[in-house]
């Protein structure tokens, strides 16, 4: 990809974001396939964004449910953080933002199982925290990605793990 043109316009009109740190958002959905390497020899893709993301992603999340739930225990907040946070929640908001219309790889998207769009998602939450820092990337996350997809109503009464409800009713 080029560091200038189509990507970076499309990147902005979907995402709202103009990158300073071009190369990141590239790398950001930069796929495994296309087995690109630095002049060091180390890899080129965006699993090493991916896991900063989750991190980052888990961070704010944390840090959004403790100041919204102020009655709610240490137990009841992990849980609703892994609901918000859970792979399937991830995926379908990766999907909704459509970040697979951004991924660089050799292989056909269709050849990609729904874990990609969640993947995408952490690996673009990596590049915002690298790109833009904790505080103004902590806001677009918020104002962009979780308010729009997190309904806390609905995801508080959500079941995550069926087998736990059972045990805990037992």
């Amino acid at each position: 990809m080029e560091t200038s043109g189509v990507f970076f316009v499309a990147l902005k009109k979907k995402l709202g974001i103009k990158p300073r740190n071009k190369f990141i958002y590239q790398r950001a959905f930069t796929h495994s396939s296309l087995n690109l390497k630095d002049e060091l020899g180390n890899q080129i893709n965006f699993e090493r964004l991916e896991f900063l993301g989750d991190s980052f992603l888990n961070t704010i999340i944390t840090e959004y449910i403790f100041e919204n739930f102020p009655l709610a225990r240490e137990g009841e907040l992990s849980k609703l953080r892994a609901k918000i946070v859970s792979r399937e929640k991830l995926n379908t908001v990766g999907k909704k933002l459509g970040l697979i219309e951004f991924i660089d790889a050799n292989i056909s998207s269709k050849s990609f199982g729904d874990d990609i769009h969640g993947n995408l998602l952490e690996s673009l939450v990596g590049a915002i925290f690298i790109d833009m820092g904790y505080t103004k990337g902590k806001r677009y996350i918020m104002e962009r990605i979780v308010r729009p997809h997190v309904d806390l109503t609905t995801i508080d009464k959500s079941i995550l793990s069926y087998k736990s409800v059972v045990i805990e009713w037992g």
